[in-house]
């Protein structure tokens, strides 16, 4: 199956430069009402200064990328940094959990800085892709428990609502309520009945408060469409646990001031 016909879209294609993605995304925002973004990347300040009003900046990085607990912080100062993540310590073989990552959940807890992190499956394929060092096991939700019990006060989101481990997620958000989810990439990228299974178990769990929409939509701006139409289209969802998934619960999550 391709990747057209996982969106279930007619064409989905990369912009040509990095100037016409950022553009057509922006269009998409504006077509679907997407107020703010969460933005993270090499050309997050670009997009920051093109959109200040809907941009949010985050920080993402690795471990391979050395950069110390206090060049985070002072990063975190000069471009106000708003958010943690993506963190993908899965990328790297780790568990959420790994003693290397301690220092950088401490100083997120310190700042009270939200964090996204990584708990899923990565793209398909991807050890044969070339991300060498990720491992399926890596992403077990519940490797996120020992870093919330030593930070309480820690605000984490889980990216990709750490699919496929619904069982264990549903465990992680019953036993420690600062944690919610996002369904960006699943929200396109599965196919729709195993997304709507995944998403009916979380909100069927009592979960709907605290589940975000997102996109991870990188470098295709029309996947943006599929993964609102994935939310938009759920008859088993009622119109009140659609606007908490799309607004309520990021503006509560991210303490957004919306007047």
């Amino acid at each position: 199956m391709g990747f057209n016909e996982l969106l279930n879209c007619d064409e989905v294609i990369s912009g040509a430069t990095d100037s016409i993605i950022m553009h057509k995304s922006f269009q998409m925002m504006k077509k679907y009402n997407i107020i703010k973004a969460v933005t993270s990347g090499s050309k997050m300040n670009e997009w920051k200064k093109a959109n200040p009003d809907g941009i949010i900046s985050s920080l993402m990085f690795l471990l391979s990328d050395k950069i110390s607990p206090d060049s985070v912080r002072t990063i975190i100062k000069r471009d106000s940094i708003k958010v943690i993540g993506e963190l993908g310590p899965q990328y790297e073989g780790l568990p959420a959990d790994a003693p290397a990552y301690e220092p950088y959940w401490a100083l997120a807890e310190e700042l009270e800085i939200p964090v996204g992190i990584h708990l899923a499956t990565g793209p398909p394929g991807g050890f044969l892709m070339g991300f060498k060092a990720i491992r399926g096991a890596a992403g077990n939700p519940l490797n996120l428990e020992n870093v919330l019990v030593k930070h309480p006060k820690l605000k984490v989101y889980v990216m990709h609502a750490g699919w496929p481990w619904i069982d264990n997620m549903l465990n992680l958000l019953y036993l420690h309520p600062q944690v919610y989810v996002d369904i960006s990439y699943i929200n396109y990228m599965l196919p729709k009945e195993e997304f709507s299974l995944y998403l009916k178990r979380l909100v069927g769990a009592g979960f709907g408060k605290r589940i975000m929409w997102g996109s991870d939509q990188m470098i295709w701006p029309e996947s943006i469409k599929a993964a609102v139409e994935s939310v938009k289209s759920a008859k088993y969802l009622t119109e009140v646990q659609k606007k908490d998934i799309f607004y309520n619960n990021a503006v509560r999550f991210f303490n957004l001031n919306m007047n």
